[in-house]
Formats: C-alpha cells, structure tokens, sequence
C-alpha cells in the first residue's frame, strides 16, 4: 500500500511502500544531504560502514546513472540485540541510505521503515527502537540549509 504526505514547510514528499519509507527533498542535493547525514550520524555514534557512489561507478565504465548513492550504517550496540533476537533481521543490518537524484523530485532518499523490520522478523517493539532514529536524522540533515 502506498501512502504520500505533502509536508510544504519542508517541501518534503513522503511515500511508504512495501517497508520502505521514501521521502524527496525539492531543494537538496543528493550529495550534500549525505554529507550532512554522516555528520548526524558520527555524532550519534552512528558508524559509516561504508558510502558507495553508485554514478561514479557506472561513469567508469562508461555508462550514465544520474547521482546515486548508498551508506552502510549502524552501530553494533543497536543492531546486535536484533540480530540475537532473530538471525535473520542481519539480512537487513546494517541499516541502508540511499540517495539518488530524480526529475521533478529533486533529491530521493530511502531507507527501511522500522516497523516494516519489526514484522518481517518478528522483532519486539522494544528492540526496535534501537534503530527507528534513523529517520529522525535524514529529516534533519535533508532540511538543513547547504
């Protein structure tokens, strides 16, 4: 089911599809708000595990893909009691940002919604929480002026 939330103070576009929360920022850019983010990340202890450049990949070896990107991210503290939980939870962990530009959405960010994760492995609210600040801090660093 997809659902679309309209935010005009942020000129945010928010869509939830099968787990994944995908939210577009008009006036960022997709590099900046990832540099941004791994900012937010560091400061909450938040480890880059790493940050692939999907368009530069693709230009060397002389193909075209508009600026797409993708960080690995997480903390071990948060992630482990998941996976302790449910083995099958670390398909999933580390968390994944992906960021790409698009037409007439500007800059695209997606991640798993938690509570998609939640019920794909029957993990407890509680454990959970361990990872839900993450959309929490794209906002934030989508929203930041560059």
């Amino acid at each position: 089911m997809e659902q679309i939330f309209r935010d005009k103070r942020k000129s945010c576009r928010i869509v939830w599809v099968k787990g994944e929360v995908r939210e577009s920022w008009i006036q960022s850019i997709q590099a900046d708000v990832l540099d941004r983010l791994e900012v937010l990340l560091s400061a909450q202890r938040i480890h880059i595990f790493a940050r692939i450049n999907f368009s530069a990949d693709a230009t060397a070896n002389g193909l075209f893909l508009r600026p797409t990107e993708l960080l690995i991210v997480g903390n071990p503290k948060a992630g482990t009691p998941l996976i302790v939980a449910n083995p099958s939870s670390a398909i999933d962990l580390p968390l994944k940002v992906l960021a790409w530009t698009s037409d007439g959405y500007g800059t695209q960010i997606s991640y798993n919604d938690p509570t998609y994760l939640q019920r794909r492995h029957g993990l407890s609210p509680t454990l959970v929480a361990n990872i839900a600040g993450l959309g929490g801090l794209i906002e934030r660093a989508a929203a930041e002026d560059p």
